[in-house]
């Protein structure tokens, strides 16, 4: 007998994976068909994976592990070396001392303050609202 199924993904990047995994999670008999041996890596210097994603899909549980958790942002200007700001407050601000004291005196009260906003629309970023809105 042929096998029948109601999905068949192409790819098996990132977003194929999940797509079948989550196809699959609601009850469909999902193929995902990949032309390589091993699935491609994403392409480009920065790759998010979202959380929700990872934590609904149980990824952790089958062996998701992430290499880097922070890493650093990367500012670039010609002529000058790379300016790195990473989550040490006190290693960005002597960073940014090489642009001028303003911005390092300034880092530490704008990262707070950043980071603060980021906490309180965290509920919101996570969760729809009611009817998509």
């Amino acid at each position: 007998m042929t096998p029948r199924y109601d999905v068949i993904v192409i790819g098996a990047s990132v977003n194929g994976l999940a797509a079948a995994a989550l196809l699959a999670e609601a009850g469909a008999e999902v193929v995902l068909v990949e032309r390589d041996v091993m699935p491609p890596e994403p392409h480009g210097p920065l790759h998010a994976l979202d959380p929700l994603l990872v934590e609904r899909l149980k990824l952790a549980k089958r062996g998701l592990r992430f290499r880097a958790r922070d890493l650093p942002v990367a500012a670039l200007a010609r002529g000058a070396p790379p300016l790195m700001l990473n989550r040490n407050v006190h290693s960005a601000a002597r960073a940014l001392a090489a642009l001028g004291e303003a911005d390092a005196r300034a880092w530490v009260p704008f990262r707070r303050e950043l980071f603060a906003e980021g906490r309180r629309l965290r509920r919101w970023w996570w969760h729809a609202h009611g009817g998509g809105r």
